[in-house]
């Protein structure tokens, strides 16, 4: 049996990954950055603003809960991050913004302050780049609730880690791949820093420890300290080690990787006919949807105006619509998209912004699937969905995974359509 996977995010990999453990043939493609890539490498099970405000009401630590048992297995197959094992406080990653957040795990590149002891001290190398302020980071965390709470002490360090012209200014990726060349020339200029403050428990760098595989690890063993970096989003270094991390992956589960995006699929007889945008059209058995959300690009906003020139459109329609052409249904809050009146589409304004546990319209989006469980990820007779293009879903890794995992492995064992 031919499985394709659409799309090659988190929820796509875990799908691939799931039908060929199952026996099936599978194809992966890859349609280009997904949201996964944008994550920065927070691996949340619970969206962490839910989590902030129960530790706040309750005013205890939260400790997690377990993984399913093929979600653990195919974490460890793909050994891109590090989970807190299952009864263990939340970790805490701090962000270059300043501020800490709650996650189920994260990317081995990042620092845990839940690693830390009471009262430690914690080193901001001081390095001239347009995303690092140490003196202001430091500032902003020591003075944090959960810093005084905990005692912790965040002060910035001189320190030459800058060895090119122009690496002031390359983005962090690119300087991750420089140190990632020469890694014992960072070693070396951390052990300075750290023989000129030896009171420091801990290092804080900025994205740029490694960029195929973390750093940290092997930086933290050599220093015998914790050291990690700040959590970061589009300028970080984790697209390339979740890039690599899924070559790895697929590449010993037998999975053919193809980069094109998919722009329509149709039934033809008894398998399912994929048109491409650049290669020839593919034939799959089952067909597994995984291509996200509006963050993604699997869903796109598209108000009646915007196919117009300068005058109005007669009337006004769906502004939602899928990247690729599919018999699916749109649906938000449990409950059909329909034509919108204003052909400005929904009033963004008031329905876009998360509310309390409410995540807002443009995380809502998605496609129906119909009843829950399992039936629920199936799109089509041949057509499976998973991950951030289904409606009314968490929008979190944990539950693009879990998603994924189930749409793989149920389309390998369906014969037929």
């Amino acid at each position: 049996m031919h499985v394709l996977v659409i799309g090659a995010g988190i929820a796509g990999v875990a799908a691939a990954w799931s039908a060929a453990q199952r026996g099936a043939e599978v194809t992966l493609l890859d349609g280009g950055v997904s949201a996964s890539e944008l994550s920065g490498g927070a691996v949340d099970d619970v969206p962490w603003e839910e989590l902030e405000r129960a530790e706040q009401a309750s005013g205890t630590l939260l400790n997690t809960s377990a993984l399913s048992k093929p979600a653990a297995l195919f974490v460890a197959a793909l050994d891109l991050w590090h989970m807190v094992p299952t009864g263990a406080p939340f970790a805490r990653i701090i962000s270059l913004a300043g501020r800490t957040r709650l996650t189920r795990g994260y990317d081995h590149g990042l620092l845990d302050l839940e690693q830390l002891r009471d009262g430690s001290r914690i080193m901001l190398p001081r390095v001239p780049r347009p995303e690092w302020d140490a003196d202001s980071l430091a500032h902003c965390l020591t003075s944090a609730p959960y810093a005084r709470r905990r005692k912790l002490t965040f002060f910035a360090a001189d320190a030459s880690l800058l060895r090119h012209i122009g690496d002031d200014c390359v983005p962090s990726a690119c300087l991750a791949e420089l140190y990632a060349e020469d890694p014992s020339w960072l070693m070396a200029r951390l052990m300075e820093s750290r023989a000129a403050h030896p009171g420091a428990e801990a290092i804080l760098c900025g994205p740029w420890l490694g960029a195929e595989i973390a750093m940290a690890p092997s930086l933290s063993a050599q220093l015998k300290l914790p050291i990690g970096e700040a959590f970061s989003g589009l300028d970080s270094p984790y697209a390339l080690r979740f890039r690599q991390a899924r070559k790895r992956l697929v590449s010993a589960a037998g999975i053919r990787l193809l980069s094109d995006r998919a722009s329509r699929i149709e039934p033809q007889l008894d398998v399912q006919c994929v048109t491409l945008q650049h290669g020839a059209d593919m034939r799959a058995d089952h067909i597994v949807l995984a291509v996200g959300g509006l963050t993604g690009g699997g869903l796109v906003y598209q108000p009646a105006f915007t196919h117009d020139g300068i005058d109005f459109p007669p009337s006004g329609k769906c502004p939602f619509r899928l990247s690729l052409a599919v018999p699916a249904t749109l649906m938000a809050y449990g409950k059909p998209l329909r034509v919108t009146s204003s052909v400005h589409g929904p009033n963004l304004d008031n329905l876009a912004w998360p509310k309390d546990a409410d995540p807002g319209l443009l995380e809502a989006v998605g496609i129906s699937t119909g009843a829950s469980g399992i039936g629920a990820l199936r799109l089509a007779p041949a057509v499976w969905a998973a991950g951030d293009v289904l409606a009314d879903r968490q929008r979190t890794i944990v539950a693009a995974v879990e998603s994924g995992l189930r749409a793989g492995w149920a389309a390998a064992a369906t014969h037929g359509s």
